[in-house]
């Protein structure tokens, strides 16, 4: 359950709005001539609350008793059903409830950077005689509780591209040194969805220490757990402990540096490509489309919480919270006053 609503922009060093992963330029440059062109916000930023007053599922779920404004199914199969709020004394619950939360970006760090940027154009041009109410002062976001029970984390598997030289017998000796190399009998002649599953099966039973698991182009699978804790501890020296415990920071930090692939590289999208299918991750590798497929486990959201709070951002692509909020389900109008 989630509350969309009109939230005051702030910078993320004013420790009120908190990302967790990092963004890339182009991404931005699009989206900012989209909101020039159209002089509205289309799509709602996914943000996590945490430190409310007091809890609102129930107080949201007891006002969404009525006939809803929308419901709907998407292509996935999600049903989307939505109420409008406009009892003003339940809104001053709402909004006296969440006045000293704070918001984790779950999804869409590209559209909440381009609506900082499209109001610090506005403030340029209107020189200070801009009311506070103005639309472009805040951001359309979807709001919902940390702790929700439906709130839903994804992992989001890396495959290997283009990596030159990269065979499997160099994948692995690159990293036997720091890394201790499970082999997972996934059955040599077993298709995608066998293997994805005996290998999220070894992940699930990984425990708790960094861990991820690869199928390589000669068909062996691996779990990847990390053995040369100093290694890593040198390596992650200037990072916070909570950014170093995580799968996908030592897969990011250490694990694909080793294969020659520094930040760069890793986001320039010419040698990493992700799926959230498990199976597509295989298939990928053995139709030889792709090198090697890495899988992970999802990340944590009290770990995304306590990175984000750290001052730390995780690597692109290192959440995939479920279900995705719709495009124009809900439009904000960026020339029409927001009532307070």
């Amino acid at each position: 359950m989630g509350l969309t609503a009109a939230v005051r922009l702030a910078e993320y060093g004013e420790g009120v709005v908190f990302p967790h992963e990092r963004t890339l330029p182009k991404a931005k440059e699009d989206r900012l001539a989209l909101m020039r062109a159209t002089r509205a916000q289309l799509s709602p930023v996914f943000g996590m609350h945490f430190g409310a007053a007091a809890p609102l599922d129930h107080v949201l779920a007891g006002a969404c008793t009525h006939e809803p404004a929308a419901d709907l199914t998407d292509g996935d199969g999600v049903r989307h059903t939505l109420w409008v709020l406009d009892d003003p004394g339940l809104v001053r619950t709402v909004q006296k409830a969440l006045e000293p939360a704070r918001v984790i970006i779950a999804d869409g760090h590209h559209r909440y950077e381009t609506a900082l940027a499209f109001r610090n154009e506005r403030r340029a041009k209107t020189q200070g005689s801009w009311p506070e109410n103005a639309a472009w002062n805040y951001v359309m976001m979807v709001l919902v509780d940390m702790d929700s029970e439906g709130l839903t984390v994804f992992p989001t598997h890396r495959l290997l591209q283009g990596v030159e030289g990269l065979t499997a017998e160099r994948l692995l000796e690159r990293w036997r040194p720091v890394f201790d190399l499970e082999p997972v009998d996934a059955g040599a002649a077993a298709g995608p969805e066998a293997v994805a599953r005996t290998l999220e099966g070894a992940l699930a039973a990984a425990g708790d220490e960094p861990a991820f698991a690869v199928y390589t182009a000669d068909g062996r699978a691996f779990l990847v757990r990390l053995s040369d804790h100093r290694t890593w501890a040198e390596a992650a020296a200037d990072r916070p402990a909570p950014w170093r415990a995580l799968d996908v920071s030592v897969l990011h930090g250490l694990a694909l540096p080793l294969l020659g692939l520094d930040d760069e590289d890793q986001s320039s999208g010419e040698f990493l490509s992700y799926t959230r299918s498990a199976e597509e991750a295989v298939a990928a590798v053995q139709t030889g489309a792709r090198q090697a497929a890495v899988l992970v486990r999802p990340t944590p959201g009290a770990a995304v919480r306590d990175v984000a709070l750290a001052g730390e951002s995780l690597p692109q692509k290192s959440t995939y919270y479920w279900p995705k909020l719709l495009t124009g389900l809900v439009m904000s109008d960026l020339d029409s006053p927001v009532g307070l």
